[in-house]
Formats: C-alpha cells, sequence, structure tokens
C-alpha cells in the first residue's frame, strides 16, 4: 500500500503508481522492496533499497524511475502514468 493509503489521508492515482513502482521493483529484483518486520510501518518510515544495489543488471536510469515511483511523498512521485511510458521507452530503445 502507497503510505497515503495506509493514513487515509490524500489518496489518488499516484497511489498506483506507488503499487506499479513496488512491482517494478520485484520484477528487477525478484523481492518487493520490504521484506521483514512491520511491512506497513516500512512503507510509511523507510526508505526503500535502491533496485540496483540489489541487481548489478539494473540501468541507473530504470533504478531512479523506480526510486521515484515509490517516493513515500506523494508529490515526490511521478505525475503519471504516461510519464512512467516516456521514461521507460529509451530505456527499452538502449537495454532491449
Amino acid at each position: 500500500m502507497a503510505p497515503e493509503q495506509i493514513t487515509g489521508t490524500d489518496v489518488n492515482h499516484r497511489a498506483d503508481l506507488y503499487a506499479l513502482g513496488c512491482m517494478m521493483f520485484e520484477m528487477c529484483t525478484g523481492r518487493p522492496p520490504f521484506i521483514d518486520g512491520d511491512l506497513l510501518y516500512h512503507h510509511l518510515n523507510t526508505a526503500p533499497p535502491h533496485p540496483a544495489d540489489l541487481s548489478d543488471e539494473v540501468p541507473g536510469e530504470l533504478d531512479a524511475l523506480i526510486v521515484e515511483c515509490i517516493a513515500k511523498d506523494a508529490s515526490a512521485r511521478i505525475a503519471s502514468a504516461n510519464a512512467i511510458r516516456q521514461r521507460l521507452r529509451p530505456i527499452k530503445n538502449r537495454y532491449g
């Protein structure tokens, strides 16, 4: 769950972008961003690891995109699914 869903405040489309970021994180690393302890606490308070720190196969641009998707503060999160698509396209073209 996105932090704002856990607290029940200001939930909008960016909660879905957070979920997408968590899914991309797991696709790239083989594990979710948080795996131990109180998961809701971690989604609210703990900075996630960078995917590139867990897998040498994650390009820097993709790492940065995922980290932006799972920003705790929804206003710091990427703005839209279209913005994600626009950032993914050159990564795909570069790394296939």
